[in-house]
């Protein structure tokens, strides 16, 4: 049903009148840091991001992302500590997910009927 939701754990979904909400962590041990690529696996800390997903079954899909921020250990590295993101649903800062945004764009790319771009 979610297929971008193989690299995490679903602890649990719910089913509302406001539409389907997902609560998730990442399922992988470490992640590499953004700027210098070092792999960490030393959690600095932990805490939850809302992303709203393209919707299923006509219903608003929002992912309640628990995100872990880790230690960089490249001493010389610019970023103390950084955020992990999950492959292909997640970016730094992006309240969307990354189909949801793939989506918009394309409807913003749409020309209105009779009208060429």
């Amino acid at each position: 049903m979610l297929p971008r939701l193989g690299g995490l754990v679903v602890d649990r979904a719910e089913v509302a009148h406001e539409g389907v909400t997902v609560f998730a962590r990442s399922s992988a041990t470490g992640q590499p840091c953004r700027v210098c690529t070092v792999w960490s696996e030393r959690v600095h800390s932990r805490y939850v991001r809302r992303v709203s997903d393209e919707p299923v079954g006509g219903q608003p899909v929002t992912i309640v992302l628990t995100v872990r921020r880790f230690y960089c250990h490249n001493a010389a590295c610019a970023a103390a500590t950084f955020v992990e993101q999950v492959e292909g649903l997640s970016r730094r800062h992006r309240r969307r997910s990354v189909p949801l945004l793939a989506t918009l764009a394309q409807v913003g790319l749409v020309p209105r009927q009779g009208k060429a771009l």
